[in-house]
Parts: structure tokens; sequence; C-alpha cells
């Protein structure tokens, strides 16, 4: 299971100097390659297909920014990236590729204890409690059913 968000934290974000050193419109770039990178396990080291990630296409840079200074400005962006071992025409940013790790070990961790503690449980119960209570349960189930506005 993917996990849908990762930790974001302000002290090491505006402390790190690559971050210092990029322009707003870099920054903007940045966090959304982190976005991407975070939702696919990586981004794409192709500068067409990050053009369209970074939204460049709809630009006129033909007229306002050269493309050179365009890939130039990128550039330093990826510079916070590295080249995936396995795959090299992808990129990882080693921070977020460690914040996966951590939730997939805290993950197992707490998987590990509910079961722990589901069978504790178990164990603390007796079998003919377990069955009067269930039916109890059921029957109450069956007349509130029948008692709501929405049935």
């Amino acid at each position: 299971m993917k996990s849908p968000a990762f930790q974001f934290y302000p002290n090491d974000y505006l402390s790190d100097t690559n971050v210092m050193l990029m322009t707003a419109e870099q920054e903007g770039h940045y966090i959304r390659l982190l976005c991407i990178c975070w939702k696919d396990g990586s981004i794409p080291a192709d500068w067409d297909k990050l053009k369209h990630f970074l939204k460049l296409n709809s630009v006129a840079t033909d007229v306002e920014q050269p493309v050179a200074t365009e890939k130039h400005s990128v550039q330093i962006v990826l510079n916070c990236f590295s080249e995936m071992c396995s795959d090299p025409t992808k990129l990882i940013h080693k921070r977020l590729e460690m914040e996966r790790d951590k939730q997939k070990i805290n993950r197992k961790n707490k998987s590990k204890a509910g079961k722990k503690s589901q069978q504790v449980q178990r164990d603390r119960r007796p079998s003919s409690v377990v069955t009067d209570r269930s039916e109890e349960r059921r029957v109450g189930k069956e007349c509130r059913s029948r008692w709501s506005p929405y049935h």
C-alpha cells in the first residue's frame, strides 16, 4: 500500500542550501517534483517528460525565455535528486526514500502490535461469553435496523 502523504520538515527545507539559492519559480518546481516523486516513486530524467510535469510546454519559451536558460533553471532543482541505481532513466529523492522506508517499518510494527493485541484479547475471553455476546449484538442490530428512518 502506498502512503498518500509524507512528512514535511520546514526546518530542514528552509535550512537546505540548495533551496535557499532557488528562485520562487524553482522552489515551486521543486515542490511539484517532490510530490510527483512521492506519488510515483521517482521522476523521469528525460527533459521532455520533465517539461510536461513542470507545465513548461504552455509557456512561450522562444519569446520570453530561451530554452537553454529554462533547462539551466530546472537543472538547479534536479541537483536535489539523484539517479536511481536500478534505472538510470529515473531520479529519486534520498530524503523521500528515507521517509518511505520509515513509513514501511512503522506500518509493519503497527500491524504486528495489532495482531499481538488481537491474540491477547482472544486469549482473555472465554469462548461461551463471546458466543452469547455475538448473539445479543446480532439481535440488537436487527431491531435497530427496523427503527432506522433510512430503512
